[in-house]
């Protein structure tokens, strides 16, 4: 097991990253952990690091690699970590942990206030389940498998997330969903500021969900579906909007044609209105926008740009994990 530390005491003394499990002297006042689980044959060092770091650690970024069968046990083990503030779970197989997952964070739940979720089985009980977690303000939910299968779907809509009444920044990247999922948003998550929406393959109808959240600032979208006239029409309903980012990610076909330039006409006119508030709208690279003929009538106060989405980190300020 490939352990990372930050925030450690040695015999005394303050250490940062200390990168391997071998070291001289007692650790103690351990607080944050980046780990990659590779095999099996990890879950007896995995358990006799959470029997005796238990009552130190706070953050823990956790990957799990070729686990198996084995995958629910390691899962179970974090569960003893009751004082983790933030988690990050990636589990690289396709095993169905929701069960083990619904139990993990209800032990954890009343102190998360960030989470992390990378799995690619599962669907409304693990939301039922993170809804319990109310000191959450940062979520990311990643359940889109590279891999052809997909087996994490989402049935219902987001409404258990209204007892996450903290939560201000939210990340879904995901592909198998019902088409209501996003049905009253602003009604269960109306203080959000961030918002990332991937791989979801929202249309207009679900994009008119997102209008009246007043705090958001930063909204990044993914989808080949939304018209520019919806998008347009969202702008003018997002009060707070301060960076829009529309981002196909190599999607292709109808998007890659389109001209956004009633969204861009849009956002100009929002950053009229907040002239002493700095604005900034990017584009993907494979959008067809004719930034240059538009720029003598943009305000001072907003930035155009079009650029490689690979290169584009969600959060401002933050790891894409949050940490």
């Amino acid at each position: 097991m490939i352990l990372k530390v930050s925030l450690i005491s040695i015999n005394g003394r303050l250490v940062n990253n200390l990168s391997r499990t071998k070291y001289n002297g007692t650790i103690t006042n351990l607080r944050h952990v980046w780990s990659k689980v590779n095999g099996v044959e990890d879950l007896t060092s995995l358990s006799q690091f959470v029997v005796k770091y238990a009552n130190y650690l706070r953050h823990l970024d956790i990957t799990l690699s070729n686990t198996k069968d084995k995958t629910a046990e390691f899962v179970k083990l974090i569960g003893q970590l009751t004082g983790l503030t933030k988690l990050s779970i990636t589990c690289t197989s396709n095993a169905n942990i929701e069960a083990e997952l619904v139990e993990l964070l209800s032990k954890l739940g009343p102190n998360l206030t960030s989470l992390n979720l990378c799995v690619w089985c599962g669907g409304d009980a693990t939301i039922e389940a993170i809804g319990k977690c109310t000191a959450l303000e940062q979520l990311t939910l990643n359940g889109r498998s590279p891999m052809r299968h997909i087996d994490f779907r989402l049935e219902k809509p987001l409404a258990p997330l209204a007892k996450c009444t903290k939560l201000k920044n939210l990340r879904l990247i995901l592909k198998n969903h019902s088409k209501d999922l996003l049905n009253q948003f602003t009604t269960y998550l109306p203080k959000l500021e961030t918002l990332e929406l991937e791989g979801l393959d929202i249309d207009d109808a679900a994009l008119a969900n997102l209008s009246g959240q007043t705090n958001l600032a930063f909204l990044d979208l993914v989808s080949p579906l939304i018209t520019e006239s919806a998008l347009a029409n969202l702008i003018g309903k997002l009060p707070a909007i301060t960076f829009l980012r529309i981002n196909d990610l190599g999607s292709g076909g109808e998007f890659d044609t389109k001209v956004f330039m009633k969204a861009l006409d849009a956002f100009a006119g929002e950053a009229r209105k907040r002239q002493q508030t700095p604005m900034e709208i990017v584009f993907t690279e494979t959008v067809k926008l004719d930034i240059e003929s538009r720029r003598s009538m943009l305000p001072p106060n907003l930035t155009v740009s079009q650029k490689n989405s690979s290169h584009l980190v969600s959060f401002p300020g933050n790891t894409p994990r949050g940490f």
